[in-house]
């Protein structure tokens, strides 16, 4: 699988296709033949790179989009946040997840997350001006909105794979509180330092019915 960095060049914004020396009209017809995938309101794909694109890597296209096309400061979170930061996940996110509070008339396909947790936190994802939450509070995010199963595996991705503390994000999960910290709290309990790989755990103790 591709990485966010390697991904990053394939979307591309309106502007950035202006600065091209594409034309508005030539943007619109492009589209309208498929020749352009629209990934979001004023974000697009070539076909050709986006039909070439696995599931996760189009997760990260979209994310792509979502930076290039919103004027704010976008910290992406969730699974979102794990796929472009190259975290194991058993789902393929089927939206872009930020972080924020939701705004009225919000772009199709975006879900803002308001977390005092997340707030002020972010970290840039490897090769690109992209941001997301650090790989913590990534899993943090993960687990208040997902099976204990696959937070699970997000978890010892971060561990095994992204250098995380286990220790440190042991107590992120186990000091949780809000909405969802009931998961986050057993995925802190179920986290083994002895796992043998990301997600070996997670099968071992909860395995899919």
């Amino acid at each position: 699988m591709r990485t966010t960095k390697e991904l990053y060049d394939y979307a591309h914004s309106t502007q950035e296709l202006l600065e091209r020396g594409h034309s508005t009209r030539n943007i619109k017809n492009r589209a309208d033949a498929g020749e352009l995938v629209t990934l979001c309101r004023g974000g697009y794909c070539e076909r050709h790179l986006w039909e070439g694109a696995n599931p996760k890597e189009k997760a990260i296209l979209n994310a792509v989009a979502t930076h290039k096309t919103l004027s704010e400061k976008v910290v992406f979170s969730h699974e979102t946040a794990a796929v472009v930061q190259g975290l194991a996940t058993l789902d393929v996110p089927r939206e872009t997840h930020i972080v924020g509070r939701r705004i009225h008339g919000e772009k199709q396909g975006l879900r803002r997350h308001y977390h005092d947790a997340f707030q002020g936190k972010s970290t840039p994802v490897a090769g690109t001006p992209m941001l997301a939450l650090p790989p913590e509070l990534t899993v943090l995010s993960c687990a208040t909105s997902q099976s204990v199963q696959s937070a699970l595996v997000t978890a010892e991705s971060a561990v095994y794979s992204a250098g995380v503390s286990y220790d440190d994000l042991r107590t992120v999960l186990l000091e949780s509180k809000g909405r969802g910290c009931r998961t986050a709290r057993r995925v802190g309990q179920l986290m083994s330092p002895l796992s043998e790989s990301a997600g070996g755990n997670a099968r071992t103790l909860c395995p899919p019915r």
